[in-house]
């Protein structure tokens, strides 16, 4: 059985050498099992797919398949990524990816062990959210975690009011006093599946809403309990007044 202080990390770079620094690395921190490495991006794939390690030890410039690309192909949730790239340059793009850390070779170990530091704190966090959404014991909130301005954010799902897609882009609008937002890179197709069925709805390509916010319902829009009225698609006009009808018959809308 795996030890719940073990981070299964994944090691990914076409230079020989410096998969044998990092492996070096790896064996000298107890908390880190390697579960193997790969030379290119395709490779690596498969086997993230197959291992579905804890972490990516990741570099960018590969042949065939791109760490970025990497990612981009890698089913949501991604594991966490620590970038490992002697071009400073992918850097911010890299941020921009959700990664944890940046590791401009050469890499020394000191740099090194801090970023698993990183990566074992955040992975501490996510478990625990995971847990507390899924244990039926649990009394607290539900929460949705997102990626927000390079840091986690874990946001109760009766915070949240509707959201909203901006391109790339999700706005979550909060119900909180004052009333706040949050801004993530995610689709809302992405982000629909990680929220529960009976207690959000897509409205249209734009717009997911939590339903005991629905305020009113109209042939094209809806209002919500906040004010703002939004409009409703026509292929989703009758899942969204199924949806908002049997709350009410269940007596949990507004």
């Amino acid at each position: 059985m795996k030890n719940p202080a073990e981070i299964q990390c994944l090691i990914i770079d076409d230079e020989p050498l410096a998969q044998e620094l990092l492996i070096d690395y790896v064996e000298r921190i107890p908390e880190l099992t390697l579960v193997g490495s790969a030379a290119n991006g395709q490779q690596a794939l498969a086997m993230s797919l197959d291992l579905k390690p804890d972490l990516l030890l990741l570099d960018i410039r590969m042949p065939r398949m791109s760490g970025f690309e990497l990612m981009e192909a890698l089913p949501k949730p991604v594991p966490l990524v620590i970038v490992t790239s002697a071009y400073r340059e992918y850097a911010l793009k890299g941020y921009e990816h959700s990664i944890i850390d940046f590791l401009e070779k050469p890499i020394y170990f000191d740099r090194f062990s801090k970023s698993i530091e990183r990566a074992a704190e955040r992975i501490k966090q996510i478990k625990q959210v995971n847990q507390r959404v899924e244990s039926p014991q649990e009394s607290g909130p539900k929460l949705l975690t997102v990626r927000s301005e390079r840091a986690d954010v874990f946001i109760p799902l009766d915070h949240i009011n509707y959201i909203e897609s901006l391109e790339n882009y999700l706005k979550i609008h909060l119900v909180t006093r004052p009333a706040k937002n949050v801004l993530t890179k995610m689709t809302v197709s992405d982000c629909i599946a990680r929220l529960p069925a009976k207690e959000f709805i897509r409205i249209n390509r734009k717009y997911i809403v939590r339903v005991d916010k629905i305020h009113q319902l109209g042939s094209s829009s809806l209002i919500l309990f906040s004010g703002e009225e939004l409009p409703i698609g026509v292929i989703y006009r009758d899942q969204v007044r199924e949806a908002v009808e049997t709350k009410r018959v269940s007596g949990q809308t507004g």
